[in-house]
């Protein structure tokens, strides 16, 4: 995907040799300059979402860290859920050391915006530390730091997203008791009519409240607490499943090579809903 830009141009006031041959040299400068931005930033092969989450912008190689963790994490599988691709305005509800974060930001670039939210009551201080030190890359310099709590996770400037992210987050509102009503409203007003809000969470053992101590949720309780805020249920997927997880052991801090079973869960603002004004001062 080649960037488009404009060429430079400059128009002389007056004729004069001196101001013709500096536009000259100005316009050599900046055909210098484009063509050190297209090394820079060379073309993705395609607009295909895998594309951007695994290849990225070509100055910003993903860590080895980070390639590691993509196994048991599995973050484009949720940016592709997610529909999220090049001029999306995306947020993520907890982006915790920001890893599914860059993932998104590198989905929706170029030209995309990423808003990214850790309640600090949630954040600990190894995540913390992460968080603003991958904050000072390239990666995420179309991505805005909120720190907010996540009962009211978006400000009332963040209005018309495409796409709202809560990778756990949703397990965590529940474990420590946080207004879901409130949260929800907060997305919903975020949200552009027809938006989506996709929902990745560790799947409990049993029903309702179960398993909010092991940072895991019921998928049946996500859902009737989501629908009731408003939202049109889309669609369920599988791509975060794993079989052999018996949903006892703790996804607070899951074990390298043992992730969790989780659900995916897509909602859709519904096109009737208005989208959100500014207030007026």
């Amino acid at each position: 995907m080649k960037i488009a830009t404009k060429p430079f141009s400059m128009r002389a006031r007056r004729p004069g040799g001196a101001l013709r041959v500096s536009c000259g040299l100005l316009l050599l400068i900046a055909a210098a300059a484009h063509a050190q931005d297209e090394n820079k930033h060379p073309a993705i092969p395609s607009d295909d979402i895998e594309d951007h989450a695994s290849l990225g912008r070509a100055d910003s190689p993903r860590t080895a860290q980070d390639l590691a963790r993509d196994a048991d994490e599995k973050a484009a599988a949720i940016v592709t859920f997610a529909a999220v691709e090049p001029r999306k305005t995306v947020a993520d509800l907890r982006a915790r050391d920001g890893y599914l974060t860059e993932v998104l930001a590198l989905a929706a670039y170029p030209y995309g915006k990423v808003f990214a939210n850790n309640d600090p009551d949630s954040l600990g201080a190894a995540d913390a530390q992460a968080w603003s030190a991958r904050l000072d890359g390239p990666e995420l310099s179309d991505t805005a730091r909120l720190d907010l709590p996540l009962a009211s996770p978006l400000p009332q400037y963040a209005i018309g997203l495409d796409v709202v992210v809560s990778a756990g987050a949703y397990a965590d509102a529940i474990r420590r008791n946080i207004d879901r009503k409130a949260m929800n409203a907060s997305v919903m007003q975020a949200l552009a009519p027809g938006g989506l809000y996709v929902i990745a969470d560790a799947r409990a053992a049993a029903g309702p409240g179960d398993g909010a101590a092991l940072c895991r949720t019921s998928e049946k309780q996500v859902r009737a607490e989501v629908e009731s805020a408003g939202f049109t249920f889309v669609e369920a997927g599988n791509a975060l499943s794993e079989a052999g997880d018996k949903h006892t052991a703790s996804a607070c801090q899951p074990t390298r090579g043992q992730a969790p079973d989780r659900f995916l869960l897509k909602f859709k603002k519904p096109a009737s809903q208005p989208g959100t004004a500014l207030p007026l001062k």
